[in-house]
């Protein structure tokens, strides 16, 4: 994603006169349901507060050494992604990000937020127009009232006249960027937003089912239904099974040749890694505590590596 370009052209939207302006940034409020995905508010908002809240954008990508940060692929089973980079993701990956990312081409949103409890939405949304039908999409987080709202008056002054302000109403808008959408790619840098909007939960668990109905296939692991029923209760091995279900290369390869397993069992250097996975006559049996370790020996993550001849498990697997 060029967000230099970007980012001149949002720029040259802001410098335009009030009467080009008009209509140019849509604001939204987003909140999860379980059901049917994120649900999408869209409150009218006046000429000048959306000036105000494309502000955010310009300040958040101010400096160059913002615009220019890396950008890398979203892995599902990244650990500890570094702050400094970028991650990003075509829309077109995952069904879920493709149908969040449509939701701002569509115009069926409510338009109303009455009866709906501020602690349930997730993130705001701006819809910036950098042409008349061209836009892009600034995700940011809420921030938190809850020490304003702690002193139980929220006044307001207005000439001679003190008025008390009704905090239930009140929210804060964090000027930083969680995700930003634009020509089909999800630019981002807080997973657990990225992940919430875009129903991720969901398409962990459908993949996940996806390559054991594949691995079942091969008629291999006792127990094949207990090991399905496993990922609908462990997020983290739905993640790693979505994973492997991104290689179907590497799930044939492995299978294929499951004769070779044992010689990773029974290898000094991988033997106390796995130990408790057996097999025997032809078939993979694994304990409920030895789940993760399992997962990690049918993604083939153990290896010699071919020039030092040193024997490891690939943890980015």
């Amino acid at each position: 994603m060029d967000i230099n370009q970007l980012f001149k052209d949002v720029k040259k939207v802001s410098e335009s006169n009030d009467k080009d302006f008009e209509g140019a940034v849509e604001f939204f409020l987003l909140t999860e349901k379980k059901k049917d995905g994120v649900q999408v508010y869209s409150p009218d908002v006046k000429n000048s507060v959306q000036r105000e809240l494309l502000d955010f954008f310009i300040e958040y990508f101010k400096f160059s050494q913002v615009r220019d940060r890396k950008q890398v692929p979203y892995d599902v089973v990244m650990v500890r992604p570094e702050k400094t980079n970028f991650f990003i993701c075509e829309s077109s990956k995952y069904k879920g990000v493709e149908f969040f990312y449509n939701q701002f081409y569509n115009k069926n949103h409510f338009s109303s937020t009455k009866g709906k409890d501020l602690k349930n939405f997730i993130a705001y949304a701006l819809k910036i127009y950098v042409s008349e039908d061209e836009h892009l999409c600034f995700i940011g987080p809420f921030t938190s009232l809850s020490q304003v709202k702690k002193t139980k008056f929220i006044g307001n002054l207005n000439d001679k006249e003190l008025t008390k302000v009704n905090s239930e109403h009140m929210f804060g808008l964090s000027p930083s960027m969680a995700m930003l959408m634009y020509d089909n790619e999800v630019l981002f840098n807080n997973i657990p937003i990225f992940e919430k909007c875009c129903e991720m939960s969901t398409e962990f668990t459908k993949n996940a089912s996806e390559i054991i109905d594949t691995i079942d296939k091969y008629n291999v692991i006792k127990g094949i239904q207990d090991f399905k029923a496993t990922v609908q209760e462990d997020e983290r091995i739905a993640r790693r099974l979505t994973k492997m279900n991104q290689d179907p290369e590497r799930v044939k390869g492995f299978f294929s040749n499951i004769e070779n397993v044992k010689k990773v069992l029974d290898d000094p250097s991988f033997k106390e890694r796995f130990n408790g996975i057996k097999f025997e006559a032809g078939k993979l049996e694994y304990t409920s505590e030895k789940r993760q370790q399992f997962v990690t020996l049918i993604a083939d993550a153990a290896y010699e590596s071919i020039v030092g001849r040193q024997k490891r498990i690939d943890h980015s697997l």
